[in-house]
């Protein structure tokens, strides 16, 4: 397994290892892919890219984050990236959205309970055969790229393990390892816990012919791209129960912001927790 410090040292890796990899067609256009992959990224806090030839969005980043926390299916992900309305349901739902998930059957709430004490079984499941498969057979736009997140306690640290179906280099993972590890981080604070390991291990990794170019500019320059955005860092909820009361209060803000324009002057949010500085990358303030 390949181990990095950094978020973009992990991503540059990977984009490496699909242009080494074979060339497979599928249904969205001919890629780059390597099968089978698995990385680790050992400081959490820097797993946000922060490449200033690539230049992902943050604030999309963060509007992501508080989507899956909202754990809807409603597709408003669009106000921030229209291009997602292409993976969206003719009513405007999200079939794959990983919120809805880590909400259904109370599995958010079961893992935190769960990780109090050591155990193998602190899992969030974002696949369901018994919706993903009818999805899969009418050729629905969108099914889940991640199947699971399992977290580990380990002495005073808290670990964690992403396994994706398919993930796309270039345009997937800088958001979903960001997103994710935001959660490992959310997680182990509210249980005093401290940050372990991330690990991304995925199916098939795949670089689209389209991103060939820019993809090859980025690791040609990679010297030159170190940092243009700090990563984002901020308090974190001490316990579960004040976890949820932070995560309700910027799905409300968000909402707010979306829907009348409001900011975060009346938000009822620590001045320097992790999550207001997660909205007001998303809204702007």
């Amino acid at each position: 397994m390949n181990t990095f410090e950094t978020g973009r040292e992990l991503w540059l890796d990977a984009m490496e290892q699909c242009l080494r990899g074979e060339h497979r067609a599928s249904r969205d256009g001919s890629t780059h892919e390597v099968q089978g992959m698995s990385w680790r990224l050992e400081n959490v806090e820097q797993a946000w890219i922060n490449d200033a030839n690539r230049r992902a969005k943050l604030k999309y980043a963060c509007a992501e984050f508080i989507w899956y926390l909202s754990g809807t299916r409603d597709g408003w992900i669009k106000h921030y990236a229209p291009q997602y309305k292409r993976f969206l349901e003719p009513d405007g739902s999200a079939h794959g959205a990983y919120g809805s998930r880590w909400m259904e059957h109370g599995q958010m709430g079961f893992v935190l309970g769960e990780l109090k004490s050591d155990s193998r079984r602190a899992v969030m499941t974002c696949w369901d055969a018994h919706h993903d498969i009818p999805q899969v057979v009418r050729e629905g736009p969108d099914v889940p790229c991640t199947l699971s997140l399992q977290f580990l306690r380990e002495d005073d640290r808290l670990n964690m393990v992403v396994t994706m179906r398919s993930n796309d280099a270039w345009l997937g993972l800088p958001y979903d390892m960001f997103c994710f590890a935001t959660l490992q981080r959310l997680f182990a604070g509210a249980l005093g816990l401290r940050t372990g390991w991330y690990t991304h291990q995925v199916g098939s990794m795949h670089l689209y012919e389209r991103n060939v170019a820019r993809a090859e500019e980025c690791l040609q320059h990679r010297a030159s791209g170190i940092g243009y955005q700090e990563p984002l860092s901020g308090m974190i909820p001490d316990s579960p129960t004040a976890l949820l009361d932070e995560m309700a209060a910027v799905v409300m803000i968000e909402m707010k912001y979306r829907m009348f324009g409001d900011g975060l002057k009346h938000a009822v949010l620590p001045a320097n927790s992790l999550l207001r500085n997660v909205v007001a990358h998303t809204i702007g303030n």
